[in-house]
């Protein structure tokens, strides 16, 4: 079509008429927006007026339009619709009156644009004239040239970024007669170029007739998407000035122009019918889409082109055609190749192998004229050899090769529809492979379960393999991809942790990261390691707090004893040796209690408040919940100097007593408020309980997650002594109490 198009125009502008001239039709420009731009309306107008200055202008239109015009009082100069087809083009019909009152022309045209690249248009029109009572018909052809971002595949560079959805080229020829009459034909050449998103946008034309030529330029400004102020001037000529403005709202487009060389105001109203063609190109995208989804892409290809025929700019058509156009060209050389393969067999008389290369030809492309009029044609062959071709399929069956056996079954019903056998066959082997699909998606859930998520995703696929639309397998592969990424981003976490634990000699609470890791990523060779390293540390420190305190006892430190078995509980609280010289040593204390209180009592008595702190201090590492102990520290530490007090508190600072030291530090404080010392070894002194509370709180998580809840219960009752508003301990404290009574109903 380009070619007739460029045949067309080259003949035109060398077609020869007779000389006289017709003023009235080539002054007359239909549309306020022309008459405001100098009459350039070669470029830059889109609505059913193209069909009068370029045709080629209708193939830029994306939507329906409906045009009026009025140029003289009273007086309905244009009329004009235009009809987009997505794919094909614009169709445009028109009447027109032209106001010169010494001679009137009326006029009807019809036109035809349409885009034959993605920045290139071409179109053609006819119009039937009449003057008085004369009356004669002329045609038109253009093209306009108009290159735009609108791409499936953005391009980039200098040129690109100059002329993309700036510059636009326009060539026509119109009013040539289709016969030999007194009227010239008129040649049109103009262009258009904005200089930004909001202008200014010039527009130059030149009109050629035989004998007489004009220049024409215009301005467009758009100081709002909805507002234009349009000026244009003809043969650089002041008295021929014309200027107005355009408005834009909704689905309507209003101009008004005042033209100085015929003293007239120009109207025009154009109409857009129906949707946006943004919308109705997101409507044709998401019918595609759902084509997409049904495996048929040819359609899916087809309804895109169509969505970006509505908007070009529609970013999701365009990766649609993007993905689709090089697949279907992929099937179409596949189809090529099957059609000539076909063909051979059908010369050697194999006709049911020609017959499976033309369905296998007709399962990628249904629509594939060859191959269905060829299967059309050896049909009757086919069907005198379909039986022993069933019989195949059967064997293929028998021996569990279904994959095999339901190709043929199918090939025979694109050949036979009717075809009892095959159908009795395929739904047997639905029923198996939806068998098969299960199997192995329970298993795939069985993996899910323990967390093994290469095996899990492994058995999903194979369930897929037997049902591609196997939506639960779907659903668990798309959740294996969001585990895989949400599991990556938490084992980068608990590797950061655990080194800064570790680093802080933090090891049991290094440890539990580590083996968080594992749970999630049973192979991580990092916390493999790290946790048989750790567990080696762990049982080394054990060992030697288990010895010291066997010997603290053994030589009657029962203080110094508890303290390191305590510590031997706090990384195995189940080492039973440890607890046995707990139990040994909670029997031993007992009269000693009575006995420290006692002296406490006296050399508070005697006003020996030193001594006497020291002693209920001693009696409380052995007894902590002692009410009397408590009562009768208090009274010493309001009656002792901040100097004593101070001494007692780095005491026990000294010796590890943490809490106890904090209490005092406070106690200082409140008797000397800046007590440098005493500021400053507080702050240590918290410090130390923080790193305690976060060793046992994690300690108590790993119990929980190992259903050893009384053992998590005793970290987390440890945590609390030292913070008793800790919510994580409270929180965890009551699930693992809760555990423990619905464990305790059970039969």
């Amino acid at each position: 079509m380009l070619k007739q198009t460029f045949y067309v125009l080259l003949f035109a502008c060398c077609f020869a008429a007779t000389s006289f001239s017709q003023e009235a039709l080539l002054s007359f420009s239909p549309g306020a927006k022309a008459v405001g731009m100098g009459k350039c309306g070669v470029v830059e107008v889109y609505d059913p007026s193209a069909v009068y200055w370029n045709p080629a202008s209708l193939g830029a239109l994306h939507n329906h339009i409906a045009t009026l015009s009025i140029q003289e009082p009273f007086s309905l100069n244009y009329a004009g619709y235009a009809h987009f087809l997505p794919l094909y083009g614009s169709f445009a019909f028109s009447i027109a009156r032209t106001y010169d009152p010494a001679e009137k022309i009326e006029m009807g045209s019809f036109g035809y644009g349409f885009p034959i690249g993605r920045h290139l248009s071409t179109g053609i029109s006819l119009s039937a004239l009449q003057i008085d009572r004369e009356g004669w018909t002329t045609a038109g052809a253009g093209l306009l040239f108009r290159p735009t971002s609108a791409s499936p595949a953005r391009k980039s560079g200098l040129l690109h970024s100059i002329f993309a959805d700036r510059f636009t080229f326009g060539l026509a020829v119109q009013h040539i007669p289709i016969i030999v009459s007194d009227y010239d034909h008129q040649a049109r050449i103009g262009v258009s170029y904005s200089f930004s998103k909001i202008g200014p946008r010039i527009i130059w034309a030149n009109h050629f007739q035989r004998g007489k030529e004009t220049s024409h330029a215009g301005i467009v400004f758009s100081p709002h998407d909805n507002f234009d102020i349009i000026s244009g001037l003809r043969d650089y000529d002041g008295r021929n000035i014309s200027f107005g403005a355009q408005i834009k709202w909704q689905n309507m487009n209003i101009a008004l122009v005042y033209d100085n060389e015929t003293k007239r105001m120009a109207f025009t109203t154009s109409f857009r019918i129906g949707l946006k063609p943004e919308l109705l190109a997101q409507q044709e995208y998401e019918k595609a889409a759902r084509q997409f989804q049904q495996q048929d892409k040819r359609e899916a290809l087809k309804i895109s082109q169509k969505a970006l025929a509505y908007d070009p700019y529609n970013a999701d058509a365009g990766k649609m055609i993007q993905t689709l156009e090089p697949v279907i060209e992929k099937e179409n050389k596949e189809i090529d190749s099957l059609l000539v393969l076909a063909n051979s067999y059908e010369k050697k008389k194999y006709y049911i192998s020609a017959a499976v290369q033309y369905m296998k030809a007709l399962k990628m492309n249904p629509g594939n004229k060859k191959a269905n009029v060829a299967i059309q044609m050896i049909r009757p062959k086919v069907n005198i050899h379909t039986e022993r071709w069933y019989q195949s399929g059967v064997r293929y069956f028998e021996t569990n090769d279904y994959q095999h056996a339901k190709e043929i079954f199918e090939y025979i019903l694109l050949v036979r529809p009717d075809h009892a056998g095959c159908k009795s066959h395929l739904e047997r082997i639905h029923d198996i492979y939806i068998k098969e699909a299960e199997k192995y998606y329970y298993t795939g859930l069985g993996f899910y379960s323990q967390r093994n998520l290469d095996r899990a995703e492994e058995e999903f696929k194979k369930a897929l393999q037997f049902q591609p639309n196997y939506s639960d397998a779907l659903y668990y592969i798309d959740k294996i991809r969001q585990d895989r990424q949400s599991n990556s981003h938490q084992v980068s976490q608990l590797l950061q942790e655990a080194e800064t634990f570790e680093r802080t000699g933090a090891l049991l609470s290094a440890l539990v990261r580590y083996q968080n890791i594992m749970n999630i990523q049973p192979d991580n060779a990092i916390a493999k390691n790290k946790t048989l390293e750790l567990s080696k540390s762990i049982d080394a420190i054990v060992n030697r707090q288990f010895s010291l305190g066997k010997a603290a006892y053994e030589r009657g430190d029962l203080a110094a004893a508890r303290k390191a078995f305590n510590a031997v509980a706090s990384f195995q609280p189940s080492n039973s040796g440890a607890r046995h010289y707990l139990q040994l040593i909670e029997q031993s204390t007992s009269g000693r209690i009575k006995k420290l209180y006692d002296r406490a009592v006296r050399f508070y008595e005697n006003q020996q408040w030193q001594q006497s702190l020291a002693v209920v201090d001693s009696l409380l590492a052995v007894h902590p919940d002692h009410g009397d102990a408590k009562s009768l520290q208090e009274q010493i530490i309001s009656r002792i100097d901040a100097g004593q007090l101070l001494e007692a508190a780095k005491s026990e600072y000294l010796t590890g007593q943490y809490l106890e030291a904090l209490e005092k530090f406070n106690q200082v404080l409140l008797k000397d408020a800046d007590n440098a010392d005493a500021l400053e070894l507080r702050e240590q002194c918290q410090n130390r309980l923080n790193e305690q509370v976060e060793d046992h709180y994690t300690r108590g998580i790993q119990f929980y997650t190992e259903e050893k809840y009384r053992q998590a219960i005793d970290e987390w009752n440890l945590v609390l002594q030292i913070n008793p508003y800790h919510s994580g301990a409270l929180e965890y404290r009551k699930r693992a109490e809760e555990r423990i009574e619905a464990l305790g109903k059970l039969p």
